[in-house]
């Protein structure tokens, strides 16, 4: 569910097809939030030698996501016991 809700989303408003700045501008502004548009725009940097971002930008927010997302993440493997399929 979280895959599908939350992830495909953002990946495709992440860049994945088209460049960020083809966007109409509500949705590139909502866009440069979206932590999937900087691990993206690295990956399309380290593949292809193209970005759209300072590589250096995208791989600190890449950073800073991760190492905001690490204790959420052991936070949720701690309360396994709720976290039960129906």
């Amino acid at each position: 569910m979280i895959t599908t809700f939350i992830i495909t989303p953002m990946t495709f408003l992440g860049g994945v097809f088209y460049p960020i700045s083809s966007l109409p501008e509500p949705w590139r502004t909502i866009s440069l939030f979206n932590p999937m548009l900087y691990f993206i725009d690295f990956m399309r940097f380290s593949i292809l030698g193209i970005s759209y971002i300072e590589p250096q930008i995208s791989i600190s927010v890449a950073i800073i996501s991760n190492i905001i997302m690490l204790p959420v993440a052991i936070f949720l493997f701690n309360q396994r016991k709720r976290l039960t399929l129906l």
